[in-house]
Parts: C-alpha cells; sequence; structure tokens
C-alpha cells in the first residue's frame, strides 16, 4: 500500500512540474496563444536561422525555441517546448524598399532603379536583368503607338516587332527590326531571312543570298528568274539579248620558237566565262578562229580546247605538219550540253576541225576531232574556256597566232 502510495504522489510531481514549466513558459504570453508559421528557410546560410525564444506555429500547436536550431522541426522535443493549441498569427503585407524592409524578407536586393539590380547583398543577385526584362508586360501596339497617333508633330518608335505564334515558347516567334540603312526579319532560330533598303532587297537562305540591286532599275521594266540558279533577266531585254559571249579586239601573242603550251586568245570584249550552275542541258556554243601559221617540214602542232582549271573539251592530238609559210588556219568549234551538275553527271559534247593551207598548194589541209567528257566536266563551277597551241620543237620557223576569234551561243 504505502509503494502504490509513493507511486501516485511521484505522478503528481510530475504533472506539477510539467504545468509550473508550461506556466513559466507562458508567462509573458497573452491567451489565445499565436505565432507566424514554422518555415524550413530559416538556416544560418540566410542569416535568419531560429533562436532561442522564437515562438512557432506548427499543425495547431505553437511551439517555443529552447535552443538556436537551422529550422528543425518542432515536434523535435529537444530544441522546441509544445506550448499547446494556439493560432496562426496573420501577417501585414509590406513592399521592400531600397532603404529598409523587414528581416524576415529573404535575399532582399539592393535596389538601384525600376529596372536593374546590382547584386549587392549577395553574390547571385535575387532578381537578375533576364528576369526583369522577361518579366515586362507585353504592350498592345495602340498603346505603344497611341501618342504618335494622337499628335501630327510626335512620332513613336519600335526597337523591334515580335510576332507570336505560342506565348508559351522562347522560340516561337520572328522578329522585325532596323539598322540605320536596312529592314531585317528574322526566323524564330535568330536567323536572317530577308532583308530590304533604298538600294535592293536580298532573300537568305544559308548558305546562299539572292540579291535584287536597284541602284539601275529604270521604269516599266519587268524582271523573272530565268533558272534555279536566281539569275534575274528583264524581259524587256531578253528579245535583244546578244548571243555574242566573246569578240577578240587584237592579235593574240605569236607563239614561236617554244614548246611552252601557250594560249591562242587575244584580248577583246566580252566574257569566255560561264558561272556556276548556268549551263542549262541543251545549251550550244561555237567558237571560231583564224589566223596565220608557218612551220617546216615534219614539225609537230599540238592544240587543245579546255577549261582554265584544265578540263580537257577536246583537242587535234599531235600534227605533222607540211611546210607552210605564212598561210591561213581555221580552226571551227562547236559545244553541247548534254547534262548538268556534279562531276561524272555533267556530259559536254565537243567537235571541232583543224585546216591550213601548204606552200605547195592552195587546198586545204588539216584534221577533224569530237570528244565527249561525261567524267571531269562540273556545271555546278565557274568554267572559263581556254585555247591552247604547244610545238613539238623550238624551231624559230615555227610560228602560230589568232587574228579573229568569236564566241558565240547557238
Amino acid at each position: 500500500m504505502a509503494l502504490l502510495e509513493l507511486e501516485k504522489l511521484k505522478r503528481d510531481i510530475g504533472i506539477l512540474f510539467k504545468n509550473v514549466k508550461c506556466l513559466m513558459a507562458k508567462s509573458d504570453e497573452t491567451s489565445p496563444l499565436v505565432a507566424t508559421e514554422w518555415s524550413s528557410r530559416h538556416i544560418n546560410a540566410t542569416g535568419h536561422g531560429y533562436t532561442a525564444g522564437t515562438y512557432v506555429f506548427y499543425q495547431g500547436h505553437v511551439y517555443k525555441a529552447l535552443y538556436n536550431n537551422e529550422s528543425v522541426l518542432p515536434t523535435n522535443t529537444t530544441y522546441w517546448l509544445d506550448l499547446g493549441e494556439g493560432h496562426l498569427l496573420a501577417e501585414e503585407q509590406a513592399d521592400w524598399s531600397s532603404t529598409g524592409g523587414r528581416n524576415f524578407i529573404l535575399n532582399k536586393p539592393t535596389k538601384t532603379s525600376h529596372f536593374t539590380n546590382d547584386g549587392e547583398d549577395g553574390s547571385s543577385p535575387y532578381v537578375t536583368q533576364d528576369e526583369l526584362n522577361n518579366a515586362l508586360p507585353i504592350q498592345d501596339l495602340d498603346s505603344v503607338l497611341g501618342e504618335g497617333d494622337q499628335a501630327l508633330d510626335k512620332g513613336a518608335y519600335i526597337k523591334e516587332i515580335g510576332f507570336w505564334d505560342n506565348f508559351a515558347s522562347p522560340f516561337a516567334y520572328a522578329k522585325m527590326y532596323a539598322n540605320k540603312s536596312r529592314i531585317y526579319m528574322k526566323s524564330k532560330l535568330g536567323n536572317d531571312m530577308f532583308h530590304f533598303s533604298e538600294t535592293g532587297w536580298a532573300f537568305i537562305k544559308s548558305p546562299f543570298t539572292f540579291n535584287f540591286n536597284f541602284q539601275t532599275l529604270t521604269s516599266n521594266r519587268t524582271a523573272t528568274f530565268q533558272n534555279k540558279s536566281g539569275v534575274v533577266a528583264y524581259l524587256s531585254d531578253i528579245q535583244a539579248v546578244s548571243l555574242k559571249l566573246f569578240t577578240q579586239t587584237a592579235n593574240s601573242p605569236y607563239i614561236e620558237s617554244t614548246t611552252t603550251e601557250t594560249s591562242l586568245i587575244g584580248k577583246g570584249i566580252g566574257t569566255l566565262e560561264v558561272p556556276a550552275d548556268i549551263f542549262q542541258e541543251g545549251d550550244a556554243f561555237r567558237a571560231i578562229l583564224k589566223g596565220i601559221i608557218s612551220s617546216q617540214k615534219g614539225e609537230t602542232l599540238h592544240i587543245r580546247v579546255k577549261t582554265a582549271s584544265g578540263v580537257l573539251l577536246m583537242d587535234t592530238g599531235v600534227m605533222t605538219l607540211p611546210s607552210c609559210t605564212d598561210k591561213f588556219w581555221n580552226l571551227d568549234l562547236d559545244f553541247t550540253i548534254r547534262n548538268t551538275g556534279v562531276a561524272t553527271e555533267a556530259v559536254i559534247a565537243s567537235g571541232g576541225i583543224f585546216s591550213f593551207v601548204k606552200d605547195s598548194s592552195t587546198s586545204y589541209e588539216g584534221v577533224c576531232f569530237n570528244f565527249i567528257n561525261d567524267t571531269t566536266f562540273d556545271t555546278t563551277v565557274s568554267n572559263s574556256l581556254e585555247i591552247t597551241a604547244e610545238w613539238g620543237s623550238t624551231n624559230s620557223s615555227n610560228k602560230i597566232f589568232s587574228r579573229l576569234f568569236t564566241l558565240s551561243r547557238v
């Protein structure tokens, strides 16, 4: 019986001790118990850890911190004392400023203006410039141009205009912008697609750019694409366009006393070059050369027709000549484009006649030749015509040059 009384007394003393402890903790409180809500962000790294004596509200109870801690859960009785049921303290909402603010605002930035943040409060600013830019409200065009619309003496200026089809995506728009000389249109990937100015237009499809230059435009003229390369010609010019590509206007260099392969073409007007991707299937060309030749009997001559890059189109082979002194010679050449493309796809057929007069008669002698190049000819690159002559010896009697040369499109 005495033992039971002793246990009862011990229990009553414990209850009394807890009540006294609770009353001591509540001595500075008024009923009912209220506190701000417990947060997991009260840590030393932010400079706002919980200190002893701090009150928090958690899951319907109010707790008092017994020791400093870094957001330890209030249910941990080592750090917190459960004061019983309580209420959440309603907090007043307030704006922060550059010179003040409540301590519970974490990572409060140093606000230097409405649109910048210098980050003086830490290495990582709470609000970055990019975030501010992206957070700016999207203005409608009327609000931007309103002042310019209403006042004749004022203008409205826009840096760039975005054309959106999906506001949720940062890559779902194209934009138009300008500098001092051009107006540009960019794709959603930031690539230039089109620009125009006082001097021309340009359509851009990387790596190619199609330019329209206005410097020489005159009125009442219509332009049209002639082929896949984007070359433009005026319809008013097509009927009157000359088929003549090149006309030699001076004698070619004399090829004499040398075994070096040398050009038979002199200076002239026009061009011997066909740009890349200009040839079309069925194109035909004719070249005519005339000049003077001298040689001793038994001397050899080799004439080649090729591109400036060395692609052979046709040749006479090595010709053994009779004796001739300052005699006329002719070289008639024809070319046909059978197919276009890169080497092994493009095909050019060529043929010609080289004729001359020898000393012992007034009749012509010479050779005929033709050739098909379907291996090395390439229409996707620029091609320039070259015609050369090569003597077999340096005999001083050997001489050849051209007086006339024309290249025409048939």
